[in-house]
């Protein structure tokens, strides 16, 4: 028995003829075609791939042909050259470890911020006089009188009341505002839900000058933005600016136009800047000056945030459609904005009529949508997005009037398959410089002519009520900012040179 289950475990039948040509046929065939697809694999797995280099302007890497397309053929190798030059001394560099990399980064920020800022010229002078008027008279200050949680805001609902200026003491400064905003979102914060309350002070951006200090950060004739109460003048520390958005004008402004750091140099600007290109993210033209393929479409198009929106929207290369009140304002984002195509919605009973002509302008539908507004703009807009769609919720002007936020019925399956984004942010961050570099390209493109503004300018405290009314029954126009008196010089006027006064007088005679 047990020799025969030896043999039966020992014993294998002959394979059968048939089988094995078959089996040798299918195992050459399928041998062959494998072999020579690893090879062409590991060819183009081995080809040399074009070397990229980072571009400075967005930190992404490209090809010396990609630099060429977009910047053209001579100022495309120059950055290309640069960008080698910038690879090689970064590569020179000894390599530290990510925490004490982060050690060094922390202690080189540390140092920038321990430096003193440079010391801004000024006439002692009128310096002197400067301080004697803001010192002269009462502080005054805007107060809401009563919360207001419905209805349009007008004169009756505020008051201002007056108290001495406080002496600057050791590590204080004196501010002394030069103009104030007045902007949309504000109406949320004279609600009783918001946590308003009777005889509470107004607060919102403004633009001062130091005129006092015994701060060693500050200096007179400083200038700065920040989130501050409406008092004309106001003794503050820096801790006081820490708990609040600030941000240095000092040698951007002046006391000529210093109402910019309330619009495209303030709070509208890094709003349009951060809503642009950190939450829409255009894509890259092929080309400067080129078109980029995308359409965005921008609610408010004539207000503070809007017309700067649709400008950077040109600036990259996108097709740009705006919605504005009325055929004035429509006329303005076009011809002075540059907007390729303007939609009065006051023409419009519903969101599919503000559809249809969004799709008469945009027939393939928008990539990109920053809201302002709310209501039909929203329905409208989002109907005509395009698969992988984006919208920049930044305000819903349409209802902070009402007393409660009508409920939107957003069908989040509609997000799933075209993969659509909608992001809602704040500027405070972009504002105050933790993140981007929205004042460094808003200044840049403003000094190039390459952002115009348009302003609706009152004087007073006492025009503020006024102002704020304006941007709900439309009739500011662009970004509404209240000056407070007249402002006195802190340096004598220089003496224009000979060439200078040669060209102004040769601008008047092509301008006659």
């Amino acid at each position: 028995a047990g020799g025969s289950r030896t043999c039966r475990a020992s014993f294998q039948a002959p394979p059968h003829p048939a089988v094995t040509q078959t089996r040798s046929f299918h195992s050459r065939s399928a041998h062959r075609p494998r072999c020579h697809r690893q090879k062409t694999l590991l060819q183009t797995a081995m080809a040399p791939r074009p070397e990229k280099r980072v571009c400075k302007d967005d930190g992404v890497k490209y090809t010396l042909k990609e630099f060429k397309e977009y910047y053209g053929e001579k100022k495309g190798q120059k950055i290309w050259e640069a960008a080698g030059k910038a690879a090689e001394k970064a590569a020179a560099k000894p390599k530290a470890e990510p925490k004490a990399k982060a050690k060094a980064k922390a202690k080189a920020k540390a140092k920038a911020q321990a430096k003193p800022p440079r010391k801004p010229k000024v006439d002692e002078e009128l310096l002197a006089k400067a301080l004697e008027k803001a010192k002269g008279s009462d502080a005054k200050t805007l107060h809401l009188i009563e919360p207001l949680d419905e209805g349009m805001p007008e004169s009756k609902h505020f008051k201002i009341e007056s108290t001495p200026v406080p002496e600057v003491k050791e590590g204080s400064f004196l501010l002394e505002l030069l103009a104030i905003s007045a902007d949309p979102y504000m109406r949320g914060s004279i609600k009783s839900g918001s946590g308003a309350t009777a005889g509470m002070p107004m607060k919102g951006f403004v633009v001062g000058r130091i005129l006092e200090s015994k701060c060693p950060k500050w200096f007179p004739g400083d200038l700065l933005g920040a989130s501050l109460p409406y008092t004309t003048v106001q003794v503050l520390t820096q801790e006081d600016l820490d708990k609040t958005v600030s941000w240095r004008l000092t040698g951007v402004l002046n006391d000529s136009n210093y109402t910019l750091g309330a619009g495209v140099l303030g709070m509208p600007g890094s709003t349009a800047w951060a809503g642009f290109f950190d939450i829409l993210k255009p894509k890259r033209a092929p080309k400067r000056g080129e078109p980029n393929g995308e359409t965005l479409f921008v609610s408010a198009a004539s207000g503070a945030v809007g017309q700067l929106v649709g400008q950077l929207g040109k600036l990259c290369g996108c097709k740009v459609i705006g919605s504005a009140g009325g055929p004035e304002k429509c006329a303005t984002i076009k011809e002075k904005f540059g907007y390729d195509h303007a939609i009065d919605y006051k023409t419009c009973k519903d969101a599919d009529e503000l559809k249809a002509k969004l799709k008469e302008c945009a027939p393939d539908g928008i990539d990109m949508y920053f809201e302002n507004v709310g209501g039909m703009h929203w329905d409208a807009a989002f109907g005509s997005l395009k698969p992988k769609g984006r919208i920049a919720v930044c305000g819903v002007i349409s209802q902070y009037n009402d007393s409660s936020f009508a409920a939107s019925s957003l069908p989040l399956w509609a997000l799933i398959y075209p993969q659509i984004k909608i992001e809602g942010f704040v500027c405070f961050e972009w504002l105050a410089g933790k993140k981007g570099h929205f004042l460094r390209d808003m200044v840049r493109y403003w000094k190039k002519g390459q952002l115009q503004t348009t302003e609706t300018i009152m004087d007073g405290l006492d025009k503020w009520p006024e102002a704020f009314q304006s941007l709900f029954t439309g009739a500011n126009n662009g970004k509404v900012v209240v000056t407070l008196g007249e402002v006195l010089p802190l340096r004598a006027p220089r003496e224009k040179k000979e060439e200078e006064k040669k060209e102004e007088e040769k601008k008047e005679e092509e301008a006659k």
